[in-house]
């Protein structure tokens, strides 16, 4: 019986562990977003905030996503994974 319930909760632990890591990581990257936004925003109007420093932050996040898309399009193991409920 104390085998069983340690199995158990063995499994229970695991499996919140298993939800928090993937809360973790949602948070991190919240967070590295939040500072690099900050980070550009800060370099792009160091001298005063201008249409033109708009116009850049638009370009480097046009330039962002572009190479997001090709990545995420170029990975083939993506393209591999089953989805969940077939």
């Amino acid at each position: 019986m104390a085998l069983l319930s340690l199995c158990v909760y063995t499994v229970l632990y695991g499996v919140t562990q298993w939800l928090r890591t993937g809360r973790g990581l949602f948070r991190t990257f919240g967070y590295l977003g939040s500072i690099a936004s900050s980070a550009i925003i800060s370099i792009v109007f160091h001298t005063g905030v201008s249409d033109h420093g708009l116009h850049v932050i638009a370009i480097i996040m046009t330039a962002v996503s572009v190479v997001a898309l090709i990545i995420t399009v170029a990975d083939r193991r993506l393209m591999a994974q089953r989805t969940v409920g077939r």
